[in-house]
């Protein structure tokens, strides 16, 4: 993986939103609270645009933006399947997963922003 920040930061984003999906699997629970998912994964995927402006030290607003789109969205997408496979998503229908992948996507590129002007320069 080297220093690849994009990278990294989508699959720390994945396995936050596999750990989600894992507890909420163990925890039916968890699963009756409204919107728990898309709420808890857009967080997710938001503190995964973080994690990929913080590993781009000096890159522009805009590389940052882009990088925590995508790791946010990809996040978010593998997040969503993980979901279905474990049968926590009933009733499922692929275009669903437009949600997860727009909400993740701007997610992740408002939190590779905010972090950005919030001075996180510096890499991990």
């Amino acid at each position: 993986m080297g220093s690849n920040p994009l990278m990294k930061s989508t699959l720390t984003g994945i396995a936050m939103q596999g750990v989600m999906v894992l507890i909420g699997k163990f925890v039916p629970a968890i699963g009756t609270i409204p919107n728990f998912y898309a709420i808890c994964g857009t967080v997710l995927a938001a503190i995964t645009g973080v994690l990929a402006a913080r590993g781009s030290a000096g890159a522009a607003a805009g590389k940052v933006a882009t990088d925590g789109a995508i790791a946010g969205g990809a996040s978010s997408v593998v997040g969503g399947f993980l979901a279905v496979a474990t049968g926590q998503w009933p009733g499922f229908a692929i275009v669903q997963m437009l949600g997860p992948a727009i909400s993740g996507s701007v997610a992740g590129g408002l939190g590779g922003i905010v972090s950005r002007m919030m001075g996180g320069r510096r890499s991990l």
